[in-house]
């Protein structure tokens, strides 16, 4: 599959395994959207590196277990692109509390892994109303256009 110049959205990209694929996926010709939750010094860096190998890269501060906050991160994507190819839903936490009988634990988890991915996929791709036009081709990669659309 060629790359090159294909939008491309990384959750959790501002270090580790998200800034290391935001960083490759650059390489490769993408132009990246750099989410961070709170470390906006690492998603400079992130920013940087990627500016470095490809063009029209931005960063967006969002916690996208947060649905108003992924809602304005997509408002702000299709303000800035007229589309957007690939997500890479990486944001996620480990919590070292973890186990069988920890429901505390287990919930933080689920709410802070599970929901950022229904978060994006629906408020950017399935909703509707927002975009009011969306084809899918698998989770992996889900072209969407907002050409036309208000």
């Amino acid at each position: 599959m060629k790359l090159n110049n294909k939008i491309v959205l990384v959750t959790g990209a501002s270090k580790g395994i998200g800034g290391a694929t935001a960083i490759a996926l650059a390489k490769e010709g993408c132009s990246l959207v750099i989410n961070f939750k709170s470390d906006n010094e690492s998603a400079q860096k992130v920013l940087d590196e990627c500016n470095r190998h490809s063009k029209g890269n931005i960063i967006f501060r969002a916690d996208v277990s947060n649905e108003k906050e992924v809602l304005e991160m997509c408002k702000k994507i299709k303000q800035q692109f007229s589309h957007l190819d690939i997500v890479v839903n990486n944001a996620g936490i480990f919590d070292e509390n973890d186990n069988p009988t920890n429901i505390k634990s287990f919930e933080n988890i689920f709410r802070n892994n599970h929901h950022p991915l229904f978060n994006s996929i629906f408020l950017a791709f399935i909703n509707p109303h927002f975009l009011g036009h969306s084809h899918h081709s698998g989770l992996h990669k889900t072209p969407l256009s907002w050409q036309g659309r208000a």
